[in-house]
This record gives structure tokens, sequence and C-alpha cells, in this order.
């Protein structure tokens, strides 16, 4: 299950198919049992990806749902509580809501304040600031 999410995770950056992903997703989660945040963020992306907002929607709600059940990182520091704001500032810019994507980069960098600076975090926030640059620079073009 690790295997399979950690490959869905990281094939959303150009190694592979979104619909592969979603494949991978939606076989990990038969082996899991069901959703897991971390699935459920990789599925959010991978449909915002393919166009699918209101289905990434959904699962961004979802996620949302099993966060506030009381879900904590897992024990093998795959995933943290501030990439939920990741996965909704996909979800809302690939919609075209940059009112809303800008909230969840704001909510995303003050988060990274609140845990003790590892890789992961540095380089959550280094994704974070260059959405919100290729954001800027996408608005830009377009008001041209």
């Amino acid at each position: 299950m690790l295997v399979r999410g950690e490959e869905a995770g990281h094939g959303l950056y150009g190694q592979r198919d979104p619909q592969t992903v979603l494949g991978l997703v939606e076989s990990a989660e038969r082996i899991a049992g069901g959703p897991t945040v971390d699935l459920q963020t990789t599925r959010a992306k991978a449909l915002t990806v393919l166009g699918r907002h209101d289905e990434a929607r959904t699962a961004l709600d979802d996620l949302l749902r099993l966060a506030s059940a009381g879900v904590a990182a897992d024990s093998f520091g795959f995933w943290k509580p501030n990439q939920i704001h990741f996965a909704e500032s996909w979800v809302h810019a690939g919609s075209g809501n940059e009112r809303e994507a800008d909230r969840a980069r704001d909510d995303l960098l003050r988060s990274t304040h609140d845990y003790q600076y590892d890789a992961n975090d540095v380089c959550t926030r280094r994704c974070a600031r260059s959405l919100r640059a290729a954001s800027t620079r996408a608005c830009a073009r377009r008001r041209r």
C-alpha cells in the first residue's frame, strides 16, 4: 500500500499519466481497506490535473472529513497535516478560484512555521511559493 501510494503521489509530477495515478490510488485503497488522507490528497490533485474539478472538490471535501476525524500524520513521515492546504491550493487553482487558492497557500505557509524545519517542510514551503509565483505569472499573462 505504501509503495502504490508513494508511486501515485510522485507520479503527479510528470512521471505518470493522471489517469494511471488514479488507478494506483484505487489499488492502494483496496489494499488499505478504504481511503486514507494521503491517498485522498493524491486523488484530489490527480482529478484536478484531469480537469475533473467537481470530482476534485468532492475528493477534497472527503479529505477534510477524514482529517477532521482526528487523523494525524502517519508514523512513517509521508503525510503531514499541512498537505491538506497544498491539496486545496491545487484544487482551487486548477478550477480557476485564485482567491481560495491564495488562502490555501497562505494557510500552508503559515502552517509550516508550526513545524520544526526539516527537509520536507522546506520543500513544501518552496513548492507553495512556486505555485503562488506561477499563478501570479499566469494572471499577468491573462491581463495582457
